[in-house]
Formats: structure tokens, C-alpha cells, sequence
């Protein structure tokens, strides 16, 4: 079994800075070379604990031998033999074997010492096999309490045994070795999770709800009480933030959006859409600027979309936000009317129409109204014309801004060159084109976006990267 010592990094620390007083000991007695220079080349002998011999070893490497000691011999000569240095992770040794026991050996006791960020495995030893560097085939070495596949985390270090002894069957012709042998370790790679697959795996641990009903699934968290985990499907397989305030704030573009949710009806990969719910674009701005534009309701037909994914893009081309983003076609139907269910919604915004691809968009009627927490006859299964703001969503749908703002969706409404706009009292209405109202940029992110940090709070948000 592998004996692994907890050094942690108070430990590397002490081994940096004792790194750091070898070189600049060496400095000093090579200034001094005619008094020096001697002492400071004086090798440890196997009865005490190694000492560097030169200060050629580099004190930024992650992976180092920080301790070598003597643990036993049978019948070797340990006067003469001795641990000449290591460099990072290769042991430099000389060992003098018994030139008449063919069971002689002796074993040295290795410590190396994690002191990076990452975690990092054992591949294995490794002896040069130039004369040089591995002088004597006649002896061989063998390692105990580590095998290959052995990690190391962060911090950590792992102590085993190098013993040295004559091959099998050998007839003793030199019982000298002189060696270099590499103890090699590589980064572990930890498996990448992507953004939309935190998000399903973190609500596969709630409670309530699952992926097979529209439920509310909820998450404890008892370190943050400033929002709550609570999520639902919405029948079509896509994953939705819903309550009040849920934990979904991602930074972006220099400040806080909200995650809609992990989407699956974008083609054969999970997406997570986003809204600047807090910061919108504009609080006043028409969806076209002509009521008379032929099929102006069409996004990428009208004068918002064209700035969405120009002159705004630019500034996130600009502030380095834009690799983030996924071109998409934006679902765009709607229902004749607005007597119609969240569910009945989205089966119109899919079927009807779709647009080019864009890179910004809106967010939907039914965004709005499936990120309601009320999931029975009182809101999800009723006409959202019919619905009672107090009831499905003042405390219960993060989406919905209870003041005197209406809202633009990208929804349109099927027959008629009008869009759907969200009333004060949060009711879907058709309206001409040329209406205006709060535009809260809305889009999908790449599907390879990680959430590196954060816990979905406004004041701790996830962050993001690729």
C-alpha cells in the first residue's frame, strides 16, 4: 500500500525555501571556492539524510524527490555507497553491492513531494541506459509501496522504497552501480464537466421533481441563503431555473445575466441559455421601427435584432465575451392567441417558424412562463391569460419584474405581422412590430463553456470559461 504523507503546502513551502538557502549557500561557498568548495561537495554517506550536492535543481517544479534516507542493507558496503544528489524527480546514486553475496542488496527510502496545483500519477522509474548514466547490468533495483497509476493530489506527497540488488542467476563480475534513474510523473487531466452537465448532475441530486415530470426539483444548500436551487423539466427534456429567485446568476460581459436554463432542442447537444435580466439593453425600444416592415415580426427581419447582432456584438467582440457565444436559429412562432398554456406556447414557437442563425436573440413567452416554481392547474396548466400574478408570479417566477415595464419576447403570433409583449401584470399580448418595450438580451452559450466557479448567487455568480 502506498504510504502517503500529508505535507500540504506549509510543508512545500519549508521545501522551496530550503531549495532556495541551498542555492544561496552554494553561491556563497563557490565565492569561497578556496575554503569551500570542498565541504559543500562532501556527499552524505546511507547512514544519515541526503543533502543536495549542487544547486542545478529547479525550485518551481511541481513534482520533487524532498527526502531520500537510508533503510537497509544485507551484506552491501555502505561506506561506499551513497545517494550523489537528485534533480526534481531523478535519484542520482553510486551503490557497492557485496562482490561475493549474490543476495546482497540495500534500500533507500524516497519521498516525493506534490507541491503544484494539479494532481499528478506515477508512470513509473525510468534508468538511463547510456554507461554513464546506468553503468552495471549486473544490478537491478526494485520499488515498494508505489505502483504505476499511483496519484498524488495538490499538496500530498508519496513515501516508497528503492531497492538495489544483483539480477537473478548473476556471476559477479562488478559489484559497482553507478546510476540515474527518473521516477516519472505526469499531470492527471480531471475529466472535463461542461457547463450544462454541472447544471443536470447538481439538480439529479434535489429532491421533488425529475427529469421524467415537471415537478419542482429542489437542492439543499445550507452555505447559501440567499437564493435557492430549484429547478424543472418542462416535458420537452430541457432543464429550467424556476422560483423566485433561484441560484442561476453567470457573469457575463461585466455583469451578472441568468441562466433560462439547459436546453435540448438546439440539435444533438445540450446549450445553456442565458438573459440580462438586471442590466437589459434598453428599458424603451421598438422590436421594429416600422409597424409595415413585411414579416417584420421574423427576428433578423426588424431593426433590434439587426443592433442586437451588430453594434451591440461588437462591444462583446470588443470585451471578450463573444467566444462564448452560439450561433443559433431562434424558434420565433406563436399561437393565434394568448389563451394558451407555457406548454401550448412552445409547441408554437417550435413548429411555426424559425429564423436565420443569430447570435442574440430575446427570450420567449414560454422562457417566461415555465420558470414559474406553481406547477399544477393554478398557472402551468392554464391559460396564461388567465393567470393571477400573485398566484403564479410574485415570489414564483424569477423572469417576471414587478414593475411598470413590458416586456418584448421573440414570440410571435402566428398569422398576423404582430409579436407577443408581457403586460405589467406579466400576461402575454399581441402587439404591432413597431411597439416598444424593455429588450433583455437573451442567448445560447457554446456548448463547451465550463462553470469554473461560483455557487449561482448575485453576490458569488459562476463564472465561465472554455
Amino acid at each position: 500500500m502506498v504510504n502517503k504523507l500529508k505535507y500540504r503546502f506549509k510543508n512545500c513551502s519549508n521545501y522551496f525555501k530550503y531549495r532556495l538557502f541551498i542555492i544561496m549557500f552554494a553561491l556563497i561557498v563557490f565565492a569561497s571556492y578556496s575554503v569551500g568548495y570542498a565541504y559543500f561537495s562532501t556527499i552524505l554517506n546511507t547512514t544519515g539524510t541526503l543533502s543536495v550536492k549542487t544547486p542545478s535543481e529547479s525550485i518551481k517544479n511541481d513534482i520533487n524527490i524532498t527526502n531520500v534516507t537510508y533503510l537497509s542493507n544485507i551484506d552491501a558496503d555502505t561506506s561506499n555507497s551513497y545517494i550523489n544528489g537528485y534533480t526534481n524527480t531523478t535519484l542520482n546514486s553510486r551503490v557497492v553491492l557485496s562482490s561475493s553475496n549474490t543476495n546482497s542488496s540495500i534500500t533507500y527510502r524516497v519521498t516525493v513531494n506534490n507541491c503544484g496545483t494539479n494532481k499528478y500519477k506515477f508512470d513509473g522509474a525510468v534508468s538511463a541506459t547510456h554507461v554513464y548514466f546506468y553503468d552495471n547490468s549486473d544490478i537491478t533495483y526494485t520499488l515498494s509501496g508505489i505502483t504505476t497509476g499511483d496519484e498524488i493530489v495538490s499538496g500530498d506527497s508519496i513515501t516508497f522504497t528503492i531497492t538495489f540488488k544483483y539480477v537473478d542467476n548473476v556471476t559477479i563480475d562488478n559489484n559497482i552501480l553507478n546510476s540515474f534513474i527518473n521516477f516519472k510523473f505526469s499531470k492527471v487531466n480531471a475529466s472535463v464537466v461542461y457547463g450544462t452537465q454541472k447544471l443536470v448532475d447538481l439538480a439529479s441530486t434535489g429532491s421533488g421533481g425529475s427529469s421524467s415530470n415537471t415537478d419542482v426539483i429542489t437542492v439543499s444548500n445550507s452555505e447559501v441563503t440567499s437564493c435557492t436551487y430549484t429547478f424543472a423539466y418542462d416535458g420537452h427534456s430541457n432543464l429550467r431555473y424556476v422560483g423566485g429567485n433561484p441560484c442561476n446568476y453567470i457573469y457575463f460581459n461585466g455583469t451578472n445575466w441568468r441562466i433560462i436554463g439547459v436546453f435540448n432542442d438546439k440539435g444533438d447537444n445540450s446549450l445553456l441559455k442565458i438573459v440580462n435580466m438586471d442590466n437589459p439593453y434598453s428599458n424603451s425600444i421598438a422590436f421594429n421601427s416600422s409597424s409595415s416592415t413585411n414579416n417584420g415580426k421574423l427576428w433578423g427581419n426588424n431593426t433590434l435584432a439587426t443592433t442586437l447582432n451588430s453594434t451591440y456584438y461588437s462591444n462583446l467582440q470588443t470585451n471578450d465575451f463573444s467566444k462564448y457565444i452560439k450561433s443559433v436559429n431562434w424558434f420565433v412562432g406563436g399561437p393565434t392567441a394568448n389563451t394558451n398554456t407555457p406548454t401550448s406556447f412552445y409547441n408554437s414557437e417550435i413548429s411555426t417558424l424559425t429564423t436565420n442563425v443569430y447570435n442574440i436573440g430575446l427570450y420567449s413567452v414560454s422562457d417566461f412562463g415555465f420558470a414559474t416554481d406553481v406547477r399544477d392547474s393554478n398557472c402551468l396548466s392554464k391559460n396564461m391569460s388567465s393567470w393571477n400574478k400573485t398566484t403564479c408570479l410574485i415570489n414564483h417566477d424569477w423572469m417576471y419584474v414587478n414593475d411598470s415595464k413590458l416586456a418584448l419576447t421573440i414570440s410571435t403570433v402566428e398569422n398576423r405581422n404582430y409579436i407577443y409583449r408581457l403586460t405589467y401584470a406579466g400576461i402575454p399580448y399581441n402587439v404591432q412590430i413597431s411597439s416598444e418595450g424593455v429588450a433583455r438580451e437573451t442567448l445560447y452559450l457554446l456548448e463547451n463553456v465550463i462553470i469554473y466557479d461560483g455557487d449561482g448567487s448575485s453576490t458569488n455568480p459562476y463564472k465561465i470559461k472554455l
